[in-house]
């Protein structure tokens, strides 16, 4: 089955590119997007047209987000389709999970789970659905009428199931995802759910109370009175309004009710609101509801194709430009050594920027030689110390490239180490958001490990519970599009920065690995000097960045089923570091978590002859 996907837009030029590469980053893809531009003042349609053909873009004159929908439905030709917002995002898995559960019921409608997108200083945090739970057993027309839904994020639509609820009616300004699912269920159509995917609903950065203002105005207060009369209508009509949706029904109109207050201007809604719930109440009708009934929705709009780009005028990447980003706080001793293994760099066009992190030695003055040296070497002091996060955000601020990779200034890069990525990169396509190496780690001593780069594709689940990617503050490639879907790095965290962004990076995006150690990870271990500039081994912050991460990521954890996982690995450090009670406290959260206990089972299980299963060893305990 075909799938497009319909992304109205309105002066959304800041957040279509994000909504447009998480939908490239698909596990399935879309056959067919569909931007909808719905009068536009900025450079939406610009913005748009920089993904053709990728992407087709229309116009439609009608104002509202319904008759943009309604126009994109009508000018695609595809079996299912899916209206995705333009400031929403959506997980790598999510087209495919929708894909197969709407296969159990060709005709219906698939919804999978979906989370709050919240803004936050770094770009945006997860939160959880903003929503009721829906009951087992209930009724989905009944949960969706008092307080559960989905957004349209998470649903994909088949066409039988468009058809049968009319489309989008323009008229709706308020609830108008929410008047074309209800009018779906009322009329019989299907839905099937799915525990994968996630559909990602981004709010706005307008306070809450200019959010739901509308739904409280007396036109938006008329618009979802309009909804609930059509729907009591049709369920009538249909034969389908039994007392569990009357009372639904009811308790609907009492929530209209209640958000009219006792404005002046309401009065006539509230009215209205009253006298539906008691009609129902008594097991009659509301009076406007019949009539409701047949003012369907308004045929589509038509729109108009907005002309793409020549193709052969697109630039090309066949030697993007790569800003490598030094963060440097007191590296008089080793920044030469990594500027010089930059510059060493085969096939690749480059600049370097070296980011003084306020260091008292002479540092920056050693970074000004250097940039004296060569042009492409260029020196960005910090006015205040902020940290590598701060620093290495400061370079993404003032990077040129279409390509990003950070180096801390006590490594070094062999010298095919960015050609190598850029390879991959491009092998890898769209879904790819961050390319990897091997690390070669030299010792105080001479001694010289070796870690091949073995993991690729979706890691996210692979990254809640540990950092697989070693050496990622010197390691990583990313396309710079990538940060402006997952933000920079997070400047309050203590430690575990780098972490925390691939975090985010996986999400959404692939990872793709050179296996060969193309970088050479500098770690004198037992210097006291160095272990005092190095986070990665202070105690303090480590464990304070852990729990931040845990905290924040809990929820997607525990969605994963790897909350245990993290728990065991945060117990082995703090056994590693020989802390007693910091190893007791762990373990005291891992029995108390609810996958932790069902790992303490397995683990207690297997020590019982002949009751191990297949896979036992793959979970040990700390």
């Amino acid at each position: 089955m075909s799938i497009a996907v319909v992304v109205p837009a309105l002066n959304s030029r800041s957040t279509l590119p994000a909504t447009l590469r998480t939908l490239l980053a698909q596990t399935r893809p879309p056959d067919e997007i569909l931007v909808v531009d719905n009068g536009s003042q900025d450079d939406t349609i610009a913005v748009a047209l920089a993904f053709a053909p990728r992407v087709r873009v229309l116009s439609c004159a009608r104002p509202g987000a319904a008759a943009a929908r309604a126009a994109g439905a009508a000018a695609s030709e595809c079996e299912r389709v899916m209206f995705l917002d333009a400031d929403d995002v959506v997980a790598p898995d999510t087209l495919q999970a929708l894909d197969t559960a709407l296969d159990e019921a060709p005709d219906g409608v698939a919804a999978c789970p979906w989370l709050r997108f919240e803004p936050h200083a770094e770009g945006y945090r997860v939160a959880p659905a903003s929503c009721r739970e829906r009951r087992v057993g209930e009724d989905a027309l009944g949960a969706w009428l008092t307080g559960w839904y989905h957004p349209p994020c998470s649903v994909l639509w088949s066409r039988a199931a468009y058809r049968a609820s009319g489309g989008w009616d323009p008229a709706i300004g308020v609830n108008d995802d929410g008047d074309l699912a209800m009018r779906a269920l009322a009329a019989g159509v299907p839905l099937v759910t799915t525990s994968r995917g996630t559909g990602y609903y981004r709010r706005a950065l307008e306070p809450a109370s200019t959010l739901s203002g509308a739904r409280a105005r007396p036109d938006g207060l008329a618009s979802r009175l309009l909804v609930l009369d059509r729907i009591a209508g049709i369920l009538a009509r249909e034969g389908r309004l039994d007392d569990a949706r009357r009372t639904a029904l009811a308790r609907a109109y009492e929530i209209v009710q209640d958000d009219s207050g006792d404005v002046p201007s309401c009065a006539a809604a509230r009215a209205a609101a009253i006298d539906a719930a008691r009609a129902l109440t008594r097991g009659d009708l509301p009076s406007r509801a019949k009539e409701a009934a047949t003012r369907g929705p308004q045929p589509a709009p038509g729109a108009i194709v907005c002309e793409a780009p020549d193709p052969a005028a697109a630039p090309e990447l066949d030697e993007p430009l790569v800003s490598v980003v030094i963060p440097a706080f007191r590296r008089v001793d080793t920044l030469p050594r990594a500027v010089e293994s930059v510059l060493a760099q085969t096939r690749c066009r480059l600049e370097i920027l070296v980011v003084d992190d306020a260091s008292p030695d002479d540092t920056a003055e050693v970074a000004r030689r250097l940039a004296a040296r060569d042009p492409r070497v260029r020196l960005l002091r910090q006015e205040t110390n902020g940290g590598v996060a701060a620093a290495r955000n400061r370079g993404i601020a003032e990077a040129r490239g279409d390509l990003i990779a950070f180096l801390d200034a006590d490594d070094e890069w062999l010298p095919e180490k960015l050609a190598r990525q850029i390879a991959a990169l491009k092998q890898g396509g769209p879904r790819v958001g961050l390319v990897y190496t091997g690390v070669e780690t030299l010792g105080a001593g001479g001694d010289r490990i070796v870690e091949p780069a073995t993991r690729s594709g979706f890691l996210f689940a692979d990254m809640l519970a540990r950092n697989v990617l070693h050496g990622g503050g010197s390691n990583t490639l990313v396309p710079r599009f990538v940060f402006d879907v997952v933000g920079t790095f997070d400047e309050t965290l203590p430690a575990a920065e780098d972490w925390e962004m691939w975090l985010r990076i996986t999400r959404f995006f692939a990872v793709a690995a050179v296996e060969e150690p193309l970088i050479r990870y500098h770690d004198p271990a037992g210097d006291p000097a160095e272990d005092s500039r190095r986070r990665s081994r202070q105690r303090g912050p480590n464990r304070a960045a852990r729990e931040t991460i845990l905290q924040r990521y809990r929820l997607e954890m525990r969605r994963a089923g790897v909350e245990h996982l993290f728990l065991i690995d945060t117990a082995r450090r703090e056994r590693a570091m020989g802390d007693g009670r910091g190893f007791a406290r762990q373990l005291v959260r891992l029995a108390r978590s609810a996958s932790g206990r069902a790992h303490l089972a397995r683990a207690a299980l297997r020590r019982i002859p002949g009751a191990g299963g297949r896979g036992a060893a793959a979970e040990t305990p700390p």
